[in-house]
């Protein structure tokens, strides 16, 4: 079964439609290929957490798919949590101005000590 890798049902896959028994792709690609009249999807595995993309893309077709189909869950809390504390970080700590002032080659201390205190 050849494998794809695709931002949009593109003619390569179209192709091999009928081929794809799992499908794991963005709730976009999954409306779309569903929608093919040659689909033989048996199970459609979603790159995104939420629903509401994956609705919206089944309420494009014109009866509901006799699939499976699965979301992703609980593989991004600990990373975005992370994310989060270190955007919180960079911010309170004026990541942006000293990010410049390397740019600049100007190491003066007390800018630095100004930026991280003030």
């Amino acid at each position: 079964m050849p494998h794809f890798v695709a931002t949009g049902i593109s003619k390569e896959l179209e192709k091999h439609v009928s081929e794809i028994e799992f499908l794991f792709a963005d709730p976009d690609i999954i409306g779309q290929v569903l929608a093919h009249p040659r689909n033989k999807v048996k199970w459609a595995q979603s790159t995104f957490a939420g629903l509401d993309a994956l609705f919206k893309a089944i309420d494009k077709l014109h009866q509901l798919p006799d699939v499976l189909i699965s979301r992703q869950t609980g593989g991004f809390g600990q990373k975005m949590g992370e994310y989060v504390i270190g955007q919180i970080i960079a911010r309170e700590r004026k990541f942006d101005i000293m990010r410049d002032l390397q740019k600049q080659k100007s190491f003066d201390g007390y800018k630095f000590y100004m930026c991280m205190f003030y």
